[in-house]
């Protein structure tokens, strides 16, 4: 995504180090901006603090923001910081659907987001 000049964050209730080590692992940690974690500030998510911070450290308002969960906590943090939400039905959300937490969308691809390059 960075070619399209959109800034992703990686905001997880999991250890900061955890995850960028894992992004690290999986190769794909340079499509990320920045990772915030559950031990990076003194609020994780549903707290909208997270997703503040990401959005402040980017100068982006939140209209132009969006956030991509497959969790309640996701969907609740979205909406405290003002923010648009895409739901994903897989991942980890104590075994609900992730529409009864009620996203703006539910998509099953994230290819889905954005066309392709022609």
């Amino acid at each position: 995504m960075n070619d399209r000049g959109i800034k992703q964050v990686v905001i997880t209730n999991k250890s900061e180090q955890f995850t960028d080590r894992l992004l690290q692992l999986m190769g794909i940690d340079h499509y990320f901006e920045l990772t915030i974690g559950d031990d990076s500030l003194s609020e994780k998510k549903p707290h909208p603090m997270p997703l503040v911070h990401a959005m402040q450290r980017f100068n982006c308002p939140n209209e132009q923001s969006l956030m991509i969960g497959d969790s309640v906590n996701d969907i609740r943090a979205a909406r405290a910081a003002g923010v648009r939400v895409v739901g994903l039905p897989y991942g980890y959300n104590h075994g609900k659907p992730i529409e009864r937490a009620k996203p703006d969308l539910v998509i099953t691809s994230l290819t889905t987001l954005l066309p392709t390059k022609a």
